[in-house]
């Protein structure tokens, strides 16, 4: 949330929408407030030389939450709520994140300003898709059987709001056309930035409630006219976005920042942010080849400042619960990451089992099981390979990973790996014999083979409890998309085998 918004008429930072509303008195009056801290925070962080004011808001804003999710918790005892576990380690993984960033913020303007936008981004997800249906269940029906005139005005509030923010967005560009002081042009493509960055959201946010609820055909006229506004103009926004991420990335890379306590999560969010903008623009194939490569070259700075927080910053040994609640689900801001988190993570124990009980049972040995001895196999290309455990893994993986595929459509691929980056059975619909065109097998037969490059072998290599990256995947001829890649590894009686690997869209499409 850039504070150039501030001085633009018509735009407010940080403001409270009817379109979050949940109908409960209490829990709205409490988030109302969360935005009043947020509103104070911000303001506080124009005058960074004086801390004091920043760290009082700081130890009220924690406070605050603690309380407020202490009440939502208690009401989730009252009665048989079916996502409270989920709810509630969402309620855990906000708390330990502010934590670790309040830490840092009174010291740190940009530091701070991450906090600031990781909790407005929080709370706008996580009441439009976890405290709405909370509510809903609460009061004694479900999601879909919330009063049809609530979900009328929500849905026309958001709609409104994009109108409101594509006009805004008009207005700003304007200014920048005609601007040619290079301080004022700054401050105004960065207000462009962020007011591009909500009508984009709110687009996203009306197609979810359309699709959940319907509207009228007039609002559904307005927002495809929005939409298509939208798109003759993507190709900025997405220059903007995908630039921004490259200098600050850069200058990081290059120690003129410091390395700010957070910035991973911001990285993330900054990707997840052009993984939206290329929704809009109708697909990677559609962007000039220019594009293209300054996107890639955005998702290498991203992975390579997340790897070196990760490297600098290490996470603290904490106990097994306080683990699992905490820190596997920094990655994400809601429940769309955490589902994909839980899913992986569990996914990689259920194969190290059934690994070890393989073993157990005499079908292979450990020297077996972690063959590096890779046979190529004749008259591949790409080149395919075999290994001692390949019959061990063709019998067990497949099972596992279809059923993920079939339950998540979502998902991009699901596979298990070695620690050198050997994939002895891929997705079947990425098993097909090779034929004589390279290019289609590279693209369809995707089993028996090694993939040895960067973000494959971080993966493979990858012990701690979560590595997540995010990267560009071609899935044939020209359909390239932006990919975020959750790996857990796979550990057999004590040993590290390798990962088990998700890929899935950056944002809900």
């Amino acid at each position: 949330m850039n504070t150039a918004l501030s001085s633009v008429p018509g735009v407010q930072v940080f403001e409270w929408s009817k379109a979050i509303e949940t109908g409960h008195y209490d829990i709205d009056s409490q988030h109302q407030a969360l935005f009043e801290f947020l509103r104070r925070l911000h303001q506080a962080s124009l005058a960074p030389h004086d801390s004091a004011p920043i760290r009082q808001i700081l130890v009220d804003l924690k406070d605050y939450v603690v309380m407020h999710f202490q009440f939502e918790e208690n009401l989730m005892q009252s009665f048989y709520y079916d996502k409270k576990d989920m709810h509630m380690r969402a309620h855990a993984a906000c708390i330990k994140k502010i934590s670790d960033l309040e830490q840092n913020a009174s010291k740190k303007t940009d530091t701070c300003n991450v906090l600031t936008e990781f909790i407005y981004e929080w709370l706008i997800a996580h009441i439009a898709k976890v405290d709405q249906d909370f509510v809903a269940k609460l009061e004694g029906g479900n999601q879909t059987n919330i009063s049809g005139d609530i979900c009328t005005a929500q849905t026309l509030a958001v709609i409104d709001g994009a109108f409101a923010a594509a006009g805004l967005v008009e207005k700003i560009s304007a200014l920048l056309g005609t601007t040619r002081g290079m301080t004022q042009r700054r401050k105004f493509a960065a207000a462009l930035a962020d007011a591009s960055e909500r009508l984009v959201n709110l687009i996203s946010l009306a197609e979810d409630r359309v699709e959940a609820y319907g509207c009228s055909d007039s609002d559904l006229s307005r927002l495809r006219k929005i939409e298509g506004a939208v798109k003759t103009s993507v190709r900025s926004l997405i220059d903007c976005a995908v630039q921004d991420l490259i200098d600050y990335g850069s200058n990081i890379i290059a120690g003129k920042f410091g390395l700010p306590f957070g910035i991973g999560a911001a990285m993330t969010m900054r990707m997840t942010r052009i993984g939206t903008l290329l929704n809009v623009a109708g697909g990677f194939p559609a962007l000039d080849e220019a594009v293209r490569k300054n996107v890639a070259r955005a998702a290498e700075i991203a992975n390579e400042v997340t790897a070196m927080e990760a490297n600098a910053l290490p996470m603290p040994d904490f106990a097994k619960a306080a683990d699992r609640q905490g820190k596997s689900r920094e990655v994400g801001s809601d429940a769309w990451d955490h589902h994909f988190v839980d899913l992986v993570q569990a996914s990689s124990r259920r194969i190290a089992q059934l690994f070890e009980q393989a073993v157990d049972s005499g079908k292979i040995n450990l020297e077996e099981l972690f063959d590096e001895t890779y046979i190529p196999i004749a008259g591949t290309n790409p080149q395919q390979y075999s290994t001692r455990f390949d019959g061990l893994a063709e019998a067990l993986l497949p099972d596992i990973q279809e059923a993920i595929l079939a339950e998540n459509d979502t998902v991009i691929y699901a596979v298990a790996q070695d620690r050198r980056g050997y994939v002895p059975a891929h997705n079947r619909k990425h098993s097909f014999r090779q034929g004589k065109d390279p290019a289609w097998n590279a693209a369809h037969c995707r089993n028996k083979r090694i993939f040895d490059d960067r973000v494959n072998l971080a993966a493979a290599r990858n012990t701690t409890e979560l590595l997540l990256q995010t990267y560009l995947r071609n899935l044939g001829g020209d359909e390239i998309v932006v990919v975020k890649d959750a790996a857990a590894p796979i550990t057999v009686k004590g040993r590290h085998w390798g990962a088990f690997r998700l890929g899935y869209p950056l944002a809900k499409t």
